[in-house]
């Protein structure tokens, strides 16, 4: 193994002890060394020196390690980690490496990126969609009760002016002269009360039937690709996510820079919201990296990187289980004695699992009805042996998945307000059309837009304030509109969906293993490579899931702890949805 600085061949004084290790736990750490530092004598020494005096701390140093079969990994030497800081001597230097856009690197630039640098220099860097809504306000009562009122007083004062009407056809008239007067003076009056009817309506409708209006926002996929790109990865196809539910929609919350103060002016009066499509520092994903950690828990996933290509993808975190063909046979993990030794994965149990978005008091839809009973689903882990000592049961432990996401509640029917005043707007549509056709005014359209105000996002105010993820349909090739696809709220979009189709695989029947730590294997370079991009082995005829693994080139061997599938716990407990 040529350890290269920058092109220049150099031998670190601990070389003969140096080996890489792999750690796929938690957030995965691959391709780190097994030594805490790496010890530079000489001109290796004198060549960082020189590099910090010419180029500060902040540029990383490149650092090679070529192995056999002409593979080689690629490094550099970080020497502003503030944990791991460079330690100079006189004739010597302590560095820490790092894998080259590799997991570390890429979550240290993910989480270091706001979404706001991403649109900087490119404004339309991203495919914005946008979504229809509607405010659907809390104060149903009042806004019924002022147009109960409204419609008695326009009532009463039109069923006078048909009495008064009524009564001038019945007077008797001591001249023709003065009866056309009073006939021609109680028509204007009767059409002056209707044209002050249909002022007041043409003013009143807008503000208690605000038209629909439309924020921007991304789907998770978009998001997903141009955030990559812009680290400078190339996104693969999701297998798991992404290609199979496309309609995951992230709408950042409203922000109105540019546009008057909605509280200036009735809302028919003001644009359309400029939100940003992108999330910002007012969202709970204000960079790329949250929202990113945000996703991962969502879907109970893992981010894939392959450092030598450059290639992301984000799978269910199972996905691996079938993609190798890699065979090993480990030795005995207790050579000594000749005898090998396991431990089981009880730390993965649980005795509760909790998935839940956040809830918005903001936005009241989101925490009422049946929104509320999506946005959470609780399951408990049940011992099935029979026993006569429940005290000795000692299933225990939560699992919580809290999403720094809301949830979007789906306008699917009309309101009894809007049911309350259709009739009243019909009457209104009938008189102004029937004026239009004899050439007086414009006929009106009230009933018809009281009825398109279903399939869209409700909103209890202008502006909320926890960014929302949402389920919508695909927007027609071409088009920038999108709807909410309600038939997947609760097989998709749902808590519980996400339960069943993402995270059910955490349930301990599903998940019980046995844990071989520190087993010997021969392990050729290629090999060593291979396990980076997948940490799978096939081995005692199983699909076995390497947890680390260290190795050592001087050696040709490397030790590995791997989990092997067992039945454990499979018909010992089982599973009760609580919510």
């Amino acid at each position: 193994m040529r350890h290269l600085l920058n092109g220049i061949e150099v031998s670190p004084r601990n070389r003969d002890s140096i080996g890489v290790v792999s750690d796929f736990t938690g957030n995965p750490d691959v391709l780190s060394l097994n030594v805490d530092t790496l010890i530079l004598p000489r001109e290796a020494n004198q060549y960082i020196k020189t590099w910090i005096q010419n180029n500060g701390l902040f540029l990383g140093i490149p650092y090679t390690v070529e192995m056999d079969g002409n593979i080689t990994l690629d490094y550099y030497i970080d020497l502003s980690d503030s944990s791991a800081k460079p330690i100079v001597r006189q004739h010597e230097i302590e560095v820490k490496l790092k894998r080259r856009n590799g997991s570390d690197t890429f979550w240290e630039k993910a989480r270091g990126t706001s979404f706001d640098l991403m649109i900087k220099d490119n404004p339309t860097y991203f495919d914005t969609k946008r979504l229809g809504y509607i405010v659907v306000r809390d104060d149903a009562a009042m806004m019924a009760f002022q147009l109960s009122v409204s419609i008695f007083m326009m009532t009463i004062q039109l069923v006078q002016s048909i009495k008064d009407f009524a009564d001038r056809l019945a007077e008797t008239t001591t001249t023709p002269l003065q009866g056309a007067l009073k006939w021609v003076i109680q028509i204007i009056y009767w059409i002056s009360v209707l044209a002050a009817i249909i002022s007041l309506l043409s003013q009143l409708f807008p503000i208690l039937f605000p038209r629909i209006k439309y924020f921007k926002g991304l789907y998770y996929s978009e998001i997903f690709n141009k955030g990559c790109q812009f680290l400078g990865y190339t996104p693969l196809p999701s297998d798991t996510i992404f290609n199979v539910q496309p309609g995951w929609f992230t709408l950042p919350v409203p922000l109105n820079e540019d546009n008057d103060s909605f509280f200036d002016g009735i809302s028919n009066d003001l644009a359309d919201p400029k939100n940003k499509p992108t999330c910002s520092a007012s969202d709970t994903t204000p960079t790329f990296g949250a929202w990113l950690d945000e996703v991962l828990k969502q879907f109970n996933a893992k981010l894939f990187i392959d450092p030598v290509n450059k290639t992301v993808r984000i799978e269910r975190r199972d996905w691996l289980d079938n993609q190798t063909s890699l065979q090993i046979d480990p030795a005995l993990n207790m050579q000594p004695e000749r005898d090998e030794q396991f431990t089981y994965n009880t730390e993965e149990t649980w005795k509760r699992y909790y998935i839940a978005y956040t809830l918005d008091y903001t936005d009241a839809h989101t925490v009422d009805g049946k929104m509320f009973a999506r946005h959470q689903a609780e399951y408990s882990t049940e011992n099935n042996v029979p026993t006569t000592n429940a005290d000795l049961v000692t299933i225990k432990g939560l699992n919580e998945v809290r999403i720094n996401f809301a949830m979007g509640a789906p306008k699917g029917k009309l309101s009894f307000i809007e049911l309350l005043a259709i009739p009243f707007f019909a009457l209104a549509d009938s008189v102004t059309s029937t004026f239009a056709s004899i050439g007086i005014g414009n006929a009106t359209n009230y009933v018809a837009q009281v009825l398109d105000r279903i399939n869209v996002l409700k909103v209890s105010n202008e502006y909320f304030g926890i960014t929302k993820s949402l389920y919508v349909k695909q927007a027609p090739a071409g088009g920038n509109k999108v709807s909410l696809d309600t038939q997947f709220y609760d097989t998709r979009y749902s808590a519980t969906a996400l339960w069943d189709e993402f995270h059910y695989i955490n349930f301990i029947a599903n998940n019980d293993y046995i844990i071989h730590e520190e087993a010997r294997i021969r392990l050729r370079q290629s090999q060593f490579v291979s396990l980076q991009n997948n940490n799978y082995i096939f081995t005692n005829n199983k699909w076995c899931e390497v947890l680390r693994i260290e190795w050592i080139d001087e050696k040709s061997a490397a030790t590995i702890t791997y989990k092997e599938p067992l039945d454990w716990a499979n018909g010992k407990v089982t599973l009760l949805k609580i919510n």
